[in-house]
């Protein structure tokens, strides 16, 4: 493997450090990156919605030059 990311594998570590500078939880399932809005509900935690930024770093890398 090379020494250097591809640039999707750079989109999406870049993606990943703003969500989860944002707050946001990431997780990994089933080998993609996932940005989760958790909600607390007393002592359960409820996924209110997950980003899936995989496909949002191929969506980019696919629509530049």
């Amino acid at each position: 493997m090379s020494d250097h990311p591809s640039r999707r594998e750079q989109i999406l570590y870049l993606l990943t450090q703003e969500f989860r500078d944002d707050g946001h939880t990431v997780i990994t399932e089933e080998g993609d990156v996932y940005a989760a809005v958790l909600v607390q509900r007393g002592p359960v935690t409820i996924p209110a919605a997950k980003f899936n930024l995989s496909t949002l770093a191929n969506q980019i890398d696919r629509s530049l030059p």
